[in-house]
């Protein structure tokens, strides 16, 4: 009955990011110039992408039969065979399928949300004609879609992996393997994008403005359409890839803490289910936070942002609350503590947002020192930004 609760959440999640894309996609792309660098810039990523997988597909596929004989072997010579699930021939090829399982959906939620960003970008361009509301609405609902996938395809493979072998806190060890084929495709992503984007920015520097004379971030250099390519599969989906891997690995640790702390008590399956309980609180709350954001905003955008981020935070703990007391009793110590514990993590956010705002809005004294230690050169630019970044 409680794993109804996941999944609901994951298939919502991914219903959203339909929803999310389907209207982006609506909204006018812009003049024929910028439908043709905004294509060129599309390209380019899933072109960079299918070779990417090209070849960490079939080393992820070595490393899941690496891991199928390695377990049992590990087992016996630890004697943890027997003990825990995974360490047997009949057991450890399960974790070799979660790694792949866990490598697709990270390079799935990786290339939905590059796919919709890379799309976005002359739609929200041609929404800035018509004020920053639209314009902002376009850009958060693109990347909503990334969050969305990310989140959905995280809860939505881990409840189903954990209902597939039989829904029982001992299988819990039985999908660890999910978090390291995520762990795989988010490094080759991230990195191999920031290499990419951060060679490609050089060569346009340099051929760009120093050879041909051509300004900056000009469409006519081949090399400003690489960075840009380079910059949506570093900081799109390989960001949408490395948050999967962060998310998947997060709950099977909490699962694996109800798992070892409550092991044989009559709280053991309600302690392994709970952590994915709260993941659903928080999807629950960013559905209902990311409808904030909407055109017809005239503030200032991150006023907008903060709202969606307030209202997400209090509707996941509201939930967090009812989850806690649904599982573990209303008023009892257990219950409580988890949700302090589950209300520090909500308050460390905010303060981590408020913290990363008070040193990087330009209102603030920090970034005004930066611009004003510019004006005696570069020395003092890089000394004043290292020590406000320390």
């Amino acid at each position: 009955m409680e794993l109804i609760v996941p999944l609901i959440a994951s298939i919502s999640a991914i219903i959203a990011a339909i929803i999310f894309a389907l209207w982006v996609l609506k909204q006018d792309p812009g003049n024929p110039t910028m439908r043709e660098i905004s294509e060129a810039v599309r390209m380019g990523g899933a072109a960079f992408l299918k070779r990417e997988f090209t070849y960490i597909f079939p080393i992820a596929v070595v490393l899941a039969i690496i891991i199928y004989l390695a377990l049992p072997f590990a087992g016996e010579a630890t004697g943890l065979a027997g003990k825990i699930s995974g360490f047997s021939w009949s057991d450890s090829w399960k974790i070799a399928v979660d790694f792949l399982i866990g490598a697709g959906l990270s390079a799935l939620a990786g290339y939905l949300g590059m796919a919709v960003t890379t799309r976005s970008a002359s739609r929200a361009a041609e929404a800035a004609k018509k004020g920053i509301g639209s314009c902002l609405t376009v850009s958060f609902r693109a990347g909503a879609v990334m969050g969305m996938c990310v989140a959905g395809l995280a809860l939505l493979g881990v409840t189903g992996l954990y209902i597939a072998f039989g829904a029982h806190p001992d299988v819990v060890p039985l999908i660890v393997g999910l978090g390291f084929g995520a762990s795989l495709i988010s490094m080759f992503i991230r990195v191999g994008g920031g290499i990419y984007t951060k060679a490609a920015d050089l060569g346009a520097d340099l051929v760009g403005k120093v050879e041909a004379g051509i300004p900056e971030d000009d469409p006519r250099n081949p090399a400003v359409i690489a960075d840009n390519v380079g910059d949506n599969v570093g900081d799109c989906a390989g960001m949408g890839s490395d948050v999967f891997e962060s998310y998947i690995v997060i709950a099977i640790a909490a699962m694996l803490l109800g798992y070892f702390t409550f092991h044989g008590s009559y709280l053991w399956s309600n302690a392994v289910i709970f952590p994915l309980l709260l993941c659903a609180a928080g999807i629950f709350g960013s559905i209902i936070g990311a409808l904030c954001v909407h055109s017809g905003w005239k503030g200032e955008p991150m006023r907008a942002l903060n709202l969606a981020f307030y209202v997400t935070v209090v509707v996941a703990a509201i939930l967090s609350y009812i989850f806690a007391g649904w599982m573990f009793g209303f008023g009892t110590p257990l219950a409580n503590a988890l949700l302090i514990c589950s209300i520090l993590g909500f308050i460390v956010v905010v303060l981590l947002e408020k913290i990363a705002d008070y040193y990087t809005s330009y209102k603030y004294p920090p970034v005004r020192s930066i611009s004003e230690a510019s004006q005696t050169g570069a020395p003092t630019n890089f000394l004043t930004g290292l020590s406000v970044g320390l």
